[in-house]
C-alpha cells in the first residue's frame, strides 16, 4: 500500500550568478620591468618588447601603479636605438666607401711617394663612437707596399686594391675593390729599358741595328781640369762631339763621360779637389753645362774610378750640384754615373742619397775576373747579385743599368783541368776585343777550341787546347741572357763597354733580336 507524502513549505531555488574578481596585473608588469638588465643589448630586446606589451595592456589606473616605469622607458628607448642603429650603420658603409674614394684616388701621379693609409672610420652619435676598421690588400706590393710607399716604374701600372671594412659594433664586413693607376716615374727619362753604348774614340757611322737598339751614347772620356789661374774647365777631345750630330738627329741621346780607368790613383786628386768645396763644385757644374750647351749634348756621365772613403760625402755633393745646375737649365738633361760592382762600394758611394740625384746608375758588372785566377769577366750571376745589392741599399731598380763586356781576356799557360781551365792559374793575361775572339777562337770551335757554360755563374767561356788558353768573354748568348734578365727583372737597362769592340755588329744584332722578342 502506497502512502502519499506531502512536503510542506518547499520552494524552487535559482543558482547564484558567478562572481568575477578583477586581478591587478600591475605587479606582474613591475616584476617584468625589474627583471630587465640595466644595460639593454640585442640579447635583451625580446624581454623589453614583452614588458612593453604588458605595460600597454594595463588600464590607465594600473599604469599609474607602475613604480619603475622610468626603467621601462629607458629600456624602450635603448631598444629603439639598437634597432635603428643597425639600419644606420648599414647606411654608414656607403659613407665609408665615399670616404675611401677620396682617401685613395684612382690615379697616383708621379710625384706621389706615399699613400696615407686610413685604418679606421668613426661613426659618432650622442651615445657612443663606433669604429669601422679598415685594411688593405694590393695586388703588387712592389709598387705599393704595406707602409703605403709608392714606387713609380718605367711605365704606368695598374694595381688592384681590395679594401676590407669591418664594423666593430656588429662585426658586419664589406669588401670594396678598385683599380688604381700608378703613373710612371717622370724622373726616369725613358718609358722602356734602355741600351747604353760607351764610345771610346772617333765617331763612325752607325748601322740600322744600332739606330734601332741604342738609346744613349756616352762619349768617353773628357776630364775635369783646372788651369794655372784656378779656373775649372772640361778638358779632352771635345771637338769630336760634333761628329755625333747625325746620331742625335735620329733620336739617340749623346752624353759626355768624365773620368775613366787610370792605374795611377793620383790622377783622381783633381776630382777630389773639384768636389771639396761649394765654390769648386759650382764652378765645375757650370763648366759641364758650358760644354753641354756648346755641343748640344743630352747629359753628363761621371766615371770617377774611384772616390776614396774621404771623398764619399763630397762626391754626393758634387753630383747634386751638377744635377741642380743642369736640370735648372733643362730638366731633360741626363745625370748618370758609372759605379763599380761589389759590396765594398758603400764606403765610397752613398747609394741611398745618390738615388735622389742620378737618373741612372751604370753598374760596371765587368772586369770581375780575379788576377791570374781563371774566372769570369762579366757573368750574369754577378750582375744579378749587384742589382740585389743596390736595391738593398735603397736604389730604385728602374735606375739600375747592368754592364756587359764587348771584350774579353785571354789567360795564357792554363792547363786543362777537366773544366776548360776554369779556376786554374795563368802565367799572364791580355785584353782583346770581341771581334778578335770571334775571328780567332769562335771560328775554331770544335777545332782545338771548346765552348763551356758555367751554370752557377751563368757565363760562357772558351778553352783553346792547342795554345793552353782560357778565354773569358761575352757572346751572342750571354748578351741575350742579360737583356732578357733586364726585361724580366724590370731594371733600367743594359750598357756595354765599348762600341768599337764589335765592329762586326754580332753582339748588337743579338741584343736587337732580344729587344724585338721582348716587345
Amino acid at each position: 500500500m502506497l502512502s502519499a507524502i506531502t512536503l510542506v513549505g518547499c520552494e524552487k531555488v535559482e543558482p547564484s550568478p558567478e562572481i568575477i574578481v578583477e586581478t591587478d596585473k600591475s605587479a606582474e608588469v613591475i616584476d617584468a620591468i625589474d627583471a630587465l638588465p640595466d644595460e639593454i643589448t640585442k640579447a635583451s630586446i625580446k624581454d623589453v618588447s614583452s614588458a612593453e606589451r604588458l605595460y600597454k595592456a594595463l588600464s590607465e589606473e594600473d599604469k599609474a601603479k607602475i613604480t619603475n616605469y622610468e626603467k621601462l622607458a629607458k629600456a624602450i628607448a635603448d631598444k629603439n636605438y639598437i634597432q635603428d642603429l643597425d639600419y644606420i650603420l648599414m647606411d654608414e658603409f656607403d659613407k665609408v666607401e665615399a670616404f675611401l674614394d677620396e682617401a685613395i684616388p684612382l690615379v697616383l701621379e708621379s710625384d706621389v711617394d706615399t699613400i696615407e693609409f686610413v685604418d679606421k672610420y668613426n661613426y659618432v652619435d650622442e651615445r657612443q663612437t663606433i669604429v669601422y676598421r679598415i685594411s688593405y690588400t694590393f695586388s703588387d706590393t712592389e709598387i705599393i707596399n704595406g707602409l703605403g710607399e709608392v714606387k713609380h716604374g718605367l711605365n704606368d701600372t695598374y694595381i688592384d686594391v681590395r679594401i676590407n671594412v669591418k664594423c666593430s659594433y656588429n662585426n658586419v664586413e664589406r669588401v670594396y675593390e678598385k683599380k688604381i693607376k700608378v703613373e710612371r716615374n717622370l724622373d726616369i727619362m725613358f718609358d722602356h729599358s734602355i741600351l747604353v753604348a760607351y764610345w771610346y774614340g772617333r765617331f763612325q757611322e752607325l748601322t740600322k741595328v744600332d739606330y734601332e737598339s741604342i738609346d744613349i751614347i756616352n762619349y768617353s772620356f773628357a776630364q775635369i781640369a783646372q788651369d794655372e789661374a784656378g779656373k775649372w774647365y772640361i778638358d779632352g777631345r771635345l771637338n769630336r762631339l760634333s761628329s755625333f750630330a747625325p746620331a742625335k738627329e735620329k733620336g739617340i741621346k749623346i752624353c759626355l763621360s768624365l773620368g775613366g780607368w787610370h792605374d795611377d790613383s793620383s790622377f783622381w786628386d783633381i776630382y777630389a779637389k773639384a768636389a771639396k768645396t761649394e765654390e769648386s763644385r759650382i764652378a765645375v757644374a757650370n763648366a759641364i753645362l758650358d760644354v753641354i750647351k756648346e755641343y748640344n749634348l743630352d747629359g753628363i756621365d761621371m766615371d770617377w774610378e774611384y772616390p776614396k772613403s774621404t771623398d764619399k760625402t763630397n762626391f754626393t755633393l758634387l753630383m747634386k750640384q751638377i744635377r741642380d745646375t743642369l736640370k735648372a737649365y733643362n730638366k731633360d738633361l741626363l745625370v748618370t754615373a758609372a759605379i763599380p760592382a761589389g759590396d765594398w762600394i758603400t764606403s765610397r758611394f752613398d747609394l741611398a742619397k745618390l738615388n735622389d740625384i742620378l737618373d741612372y746608375f751604370y753598374i760596371m758588372t765587368y772586369d770581375l775576373d780575379d788576377g791570374m785566377n781563371c774566372n769570369h769577366l762579366s757573368s750574369l750571376s754577378d750582375a744579378k747579385d749587384s742589382v740585389s745589392f743596390f736595391i738593398k741599399n735603397k736604389v730604385a731598380k728602374e735606375k739600375l743599368v747592368i754592364g756587359s763586356a764587348f771584350y774579353g781576356r785571354i789567360y795564357e799557360g792554363v792547363s786543362d783541368n777537366g773544366k776548360g781551365g776554369l779556376g786554374g792559374r795563368a802565367s799572364s793575361k791580355d785584353e782583346t776585343s770581341f771581334d778578335n775572339i770571334k775571328e780567332n777562337y769562335l771560328s775554331r770551335l770544335g777545332k782545338g777550341v771548346t765552348k763551356y757554360y758555367d751554370e752557377e755563374a751563368e757565363a760562357y767561356y772558351l778553352y783553346d787546347s792547342e795554345n793552353n788558353q782560357f778565354i773569358t768573354y761575352e757572346d751572342t748568348e750571354s748578351v741575350t741572357d742579360k737583356w732578357n734578365y733586364v726585361i724580366d727583372s724590370g731594371i733600367g737597362g743594359l750598357m756595354y763597354w765599348s762600341y768599337e769592340n764589335d765592329k762586326s755588329n754580332t753582339l748588337m744584332e743579338a741584343i736587337n733580336a732580344a729587344q724585338k722578342n721582348n716587345k
